[in-house]
């Protein structure tokens, strides 16, 4: 600190002078100069300043505390190792007055910049780990001591950061997106539950006036050229017992299903009762040596009269395998009245070395209106079986279903 010199000569004194009355030496006051005593004039603490025990630095209001960068470390605030709980925290208020804030703020980017024009960042850091230790966890929560419930945990040794309720009584508590058009962005990772917890769902509050909003889940598009857009999976999980299922709903009710064994539309009698409007099986009992396909196709196509043929789809056979196919079709006049449709079963068998031989049965007998069985077209090669609807002397729209039991 800087003494104003109150004589020439010397000045010496014996014993202890306290503050108050070294702040005015021979009658010249403030000769304990307290202010304007900085590195600029030659002043300044160079050594250590203790605070005993007991003892406060005290900032008065409107004061503050600054940090001076230097040329080689920036200024910190730093506690000594021995301390274990270090704190930064404001007093209770002495009367019936509502608390404070505390404020912790990034720099603001000069208000001419244009180079360096983004604000400061705040960084939070935990502590290193030792070589076979893990990172310190970083933890927010409400309330303090006892009270103390953990909102969010950083763990140091997973690298996982869990979101909790503020307490038990507040079971809805979670993120926020507050305003229209924010997300959460993630990386390559992915969104997890952690083990053992019940059901969860992704799902919007319901709405007290207006109609819903629909939910959208989007895979990634591109505009690469000659790149085609990301698939979306949807991955059931699998178990000792098996995998789990597929269930779709219509605003709360069973509308669909799909198990390991199943596909059904409609409430599935044995699950849900009632019986189902439309389902496909996979296999009572154990299968031996049987290929096991079932498939139901539709095809939309379109002939012109005395044009080419269309191909619809071609089958797969294994060899020594036996398929029936159930053909049903209509097929519509465009360019006049009229149309006609029928089904026809056909059995084809695949040897040994792949060859396809097969029969065909007609439904009903052609007529006006039951069209006859070579409206559909059959073409067999090695392991294949291909099925095409035949152009007639009229112009057509066709509408074919084709189910497949293969053996």
């Amino acid at each position: 600190m800087t003494f104003t010199r109150p004589y020439s000569g010397t000045f010496a004194y014996k014993g202890i002078i306290p503050s108050s009355a070294m702040n005015v030496l021979n009658g010249f006051a403030n000769a304990l100069d307290k202010t304007g005593d900085n590195i600029g004039n030659g002043g300044g603490i160079s050594g250590l300043v203790d605070v005993l025990s007991g003892g406060e630095l005290r900032l008065q209001s409107g004061s503050d505390l600054t940090f001076v960068a230097g040329s080689i470390v920036d200024g910190n605030f730093v506690w000594d190792s021995a301390l274990s709980l270090p704190t930064i925290t404001q007093f209770a208020p002495v009367s019936d007055l509502p608390t404070g804030e505390i404020l912790i703020q990034g720099a603001d980017a000069w208000v001419s910049a244009v180079t360096n024009v983004n604000g400061g960042n705040i960084l939070i850091s935990t502590g290193n780990a030792a070589t076979t230790g893990a990172f310190g966890n970083l933890t927010l929560q409400v309330g303090h001591g006892i009270y103390a419930n953990p909102i969010l945990v950083g763990s140091g040794l997973t690298g996982n950061t869990s979101i909790y309720a503020a307490s038990a009584s507040s079971a809805n508590a979670g993120i926020e997106i507050a305003n229209d058009n924010n997300f959460i962005s993630f990386g390559s990772g992915s969104l997890q539950w952690p083990l053992n917890v019940g059901p969860v769902s992704i799902k919007q509050l319901t709405t007290t006036s207006g109609g819903g909003n629909n939910l959208t889940i989007s895979s990634q598009g591109t505009t690469a050229s000659g790149q085609t857009g990301g698939g979306m999976i949807f991955n059931t999980g699998a178990g000792p017992a098996g995998a789990g299922s597929y269930i779709w709903e219509l605003g709360g009710s069973i509308y669909a299903g799909l198990s390991a064994s199943t596909f059904y539309v409609g409430a599935f009698l044995g699950l849900y009762g009632g019986g189902s409007a439309f389902s496909v099986g996979y296999f009572v009992g154990t299968p031996n040596t049987q290929t096991g396909r079932n498939n139901i196709t539709t095809y939309f196509a379109s002939t012109a009269a005395s044009g080419a043929n269309v191909d619809l789809g071609t089958y797969n056979m294994q060899n020594q395998t036996t398929s029936i196919y159930n053909i049903m079709w209509t097929r519509k006049n465009t360019s006049s009245a009229g149309g006609a449709g029928n089904s026809l079963l056909l059995v084809a068998t695949c040897n040994s070395v792949g060859f396809i031989s097969y029969a065909s049965y007609l439904l009903a007998t052609a007529g006006s209106e039951l069209a006859p069985i070579t409206d559909i077209g059959v073409v067999c090669t090695t392991n294949n079986i291909l099925f095409r609807s035949v152009a007639i002397a009229a112009d057509c729209d066709w509408q074919v279903m084709i189910t497949q039991s293969l053996n």
